[in-house]
């Protein structure tokens, strides 16, 4: 989550989007008084050598200093309160920022199909758990509903109401996008696509992931979880 005041915009960072990448490239663009969150250690690694705005000011001590006479009411981060943290909703930032400087900055996420989405987070979740407590793709579909966290995403970064994105960018075809956002930095795009931050976790096979979810039995998952993702 970044929160650059040159630019007035607000990266609201969603899950499993590529969003870390994009995240590192989008610092390229920062300085040390702007609101950047802190990501893996792996990850601020690459952010550092190559040079980039490493996090700061997420923090509320972080930003004390503006309440300085020397920047005074005229730095916006006088006027921003609470903590920052990599996936916070839009709607708390808009709380900590306050409806008027909120309002005035474009805010900017990265949506993902729902069914790719649900491919790579199971096996995301299966990674995590080891190979010992692994569960085929259809039992953990179902079990506690998992194919609703399509919702998960579009909570952090609405598209539509009072705390809706400006931009919103897919994650099918990122640097297109990027490229097409006039409220983006120029180079941006290429910044991105020399970046991987994230090893990929998923079998080749699943790419196609309509075809994977035909292949795991879950056919009558496709349109169910296509239907729950909220329109513009």
């Amino acid at each position: 989550m970044i929160i650059c005041h040159g630019l007035k915009l607000i990266f609201v960072k969603t899950k499993k989007t590529g969003g870390t990448s994009f995240e590192i490239a989008l610092s390229k663009y920062c300085n040390a008084d702007d609101i950047v969150c802190d990501i893996s250690e792996g990850d601020e690694l690459i952010r550092a050598e190559l040079g980039f705005q490493g996090p700061v000011n997420f923090r509320r001590r972080q930003r004390e200093k503006y309440l300085d006479p020397r920047y005074g009411e005229a730095h916006p981060n006088a006027r921003i309160m609470g903590k920052f943290t990599s996936h916070i909703r839009s709607q708390r930032i808009c709380r900590n920022m306050g409806e008027e400087l909120f309002s005035s900055y474009t805010k900017v996420s990265i949506h993902r199909d729902p069914l790719d989405f649900l491919v790579s987070q199971y096996y995301y979740k299966m990674y995590r758990r080891g190979p010992e407590r692994q569960i085929p793709f259809k039992q953990w579909l179902i079990s506690g509903e998992n194919y609703k966290n399509v919702l998960i995403n579009y909570r952090i970064a609405p598209v539509d109401g009072p705390f809706a994105m400006d931009v919103v960018l897919r994650q099918e075809s990122l640097v297109a996008d990027i490229e097409k956002a006039a409220s983006l930095p120029e180079g941006l795009g290429s910044v991105l696509s020399s970046l991987s931050a994230k090893g990929n976790l998923r079998d080749p096979k699943s790419r196609d992931a309509q075809e994977f979810f035909k292949q795991q039995g879950c056919e009558e998952y496709i349109e169910i979880a296509r239907e729950l993702v909220p329109r513009a």
